[in-house]
This record gives structure tokens, C-alpha cells and sequence, in this order.
């Protein structure tokens, strides 16, 4: 397994975890002595010089760990740097029903499991439709497009809003975890019913996926959800 270096230390399998805990200590507003070097900056060069290495699979079995048990700070930590794609589902759930955390970090980590369904759409259950009331919700957007397609169609303005300025906000977030291909074929059903939505409606969001077009070209990949409801 490869090492990669940060701030000096060597990472391997064998201390990760230890610095990203270090990482947790000393997170921006704790004030720590060595709140400068480590934290949030260091985690992040962290995290970015193991991406695609062993290390990072590695990274998010802590980050389940620390989101399931560890303090404040750890739980920041790792809903904030765990890989969407790698993370388990089921960590987060559980670290959401914690009655230990406060508000803002549980609206962080509905931002994270939307994140991580996004990424995982066999994830996706009926049950996690209720939780787009809730604040933090506007990742969860583009699980429910990805992973629960049908019924999005059939319940635009229950996802995103009835307000077109606020349904075009809540789009854009959904829009982040789309491929190239899937905000063309969105953009061609939502402007297919500009009947039922509304015009004005309706423009707010192809106009908004517009603006994203960049972002969405540079994500290439093909349809991710069928026609057929897959989720009950």
C-alpha cells in the first residue's frame, strides 16, 4: 500500500487514523495550538493526496467510525471529507439518529447522506422522501432525481418547491450530482411540461440547468434511472 505525505508525517494504513483524528482536534474555532497546520487544511491535502489510492476506501471505514461514535469535532470532520461514493449509507443513518449532536451538524449530515444516495441511487428507499421537509435537504434533491426519477416527475413542486426562485435554487443543488447526459435528458422533460408546472416555472429551471451546463459536460456518464419506478 502507498504513503503519501502531509505536513511532513507519512501516511500510511497504520496512522491514518490517528491524524485525522489530529485533524478533528483541531478544526477552525477550538483555537488548538496547532489549529494553523492541522484541521480542516490539512485534511484536506490529506484526503486529496490519497483519493483514488487504497487509502481512501480506508479514509471512509474511519469516517463511518467517528460518525457512528466519535466527538463533535470527528463527526464534523467526516461528514464534511467521507467520499459519497464509498461511504456506507447505513454509517450516517445511524450517526443522524445520535441524540448528542446539535442542529447544525445534523442538517450537515442530511446534506451528507443526500450526498452519499446521489452517488449510491441503489440506496435509495421511499422512506428517505420524507426527509426533503427537513433543512439541509437540498442535497438529497439529486437522489431523489437520480435514484427516484418517476416520482420526481410526478412531484416537481413537492421536491423542489413551489416558489419558482427557491425551486430553481433547490434545482441547482441537485443539478451537482448529475451526469452531463442526465441534465439534457432533465432539461427535456422538465421543459415538456410547461403545461402542467407552468411556464414561468418551468423556464426558471431550464435556465438554471442551462447555467450548469459547463459543469454538467465536464461529468460524463449515461442515464442512471429507467423510466419504470424503481423505488415503491
Amino acid at each position: 500500500m502507498g504513503a503519501e505525505e502531509v505536513l511532513d508525517e507519512v501516511v500510511t494504513a497504520d496512522n491514518l487514523e490517528a491524524l485525522l483524528r489530529r485533524c478533528a482536534e483541531a478544526l477552525p474555532g477550538d483555537y488548538k495550538p496547532d489549529s494553523q497546520a492541522w484541521g480542516g487544511a490539512a485534511a484536506s491535502q490529506l484526503i486529496a493526496r490519497i483519493r483514488e489510492t487504497p487509502l481512501e476506501a480506508e479514509a471512509n471505514r474511519i469516517f463511518e467510525k467517528l460518525l457512528e461514535r466519535g466527538s463533535l469535532d470527528e463527526v464534523r470532520l467526516a461528514q464534511n471529507y467521507v467520499s459519497p461514493s464509498l461511504i456506507a449509507v447505513d454509517a450516517i443513518e445511524r450517526a443522524r439518529a445520535r441524540t448528542d449532536l446539535p442542529a447544525d451538524v445534523a442538517r450537515d449530515l442530511l446534506s451528507a447522506l443526500g450526498r452519499a444516495l446521489a452517488a449510491q441511487p441503489s440506496q435509495f428507499q421511499a422512506r428517505h422522501r420524507a426527509l426533503l421537509s427537513q433543512p439541509g435537504s437540498d442535497a438529497l434533491v439529486g437522489a431523489v432525481i437520480v435514484a427516484d426519477h418517476p416520482w420526481f416527475l410526478a412531484h416537481v413542486k413537492d421536491v423542489l418547491g413551489a416558489n419558482a426562485d427557491e425551486a430553481c435554487n433547490r434545482l441547482w443543488y441537485g443539478l451537482q450530482a448529475l451526469f452531463g447526459a442526465e441534465g439534457d435528458a432533465l432539461r427535456a422533460e422538465l421543459d415538456a411540461r410547461r403545461a402542467t408546472l407552468g411556464d414561468g416555472y418551468v423556464q426558471g429551471l431550464v435556465e438554471t440547468i442551462d447555467g450548469e451546463a459547463a459543469s454538467l459536460r465536464a461529468r460524463p456518464g449515461g442515464l442512471r434511472w429507467s423510466p419504470v419506478a424503481l423505488v415503491p
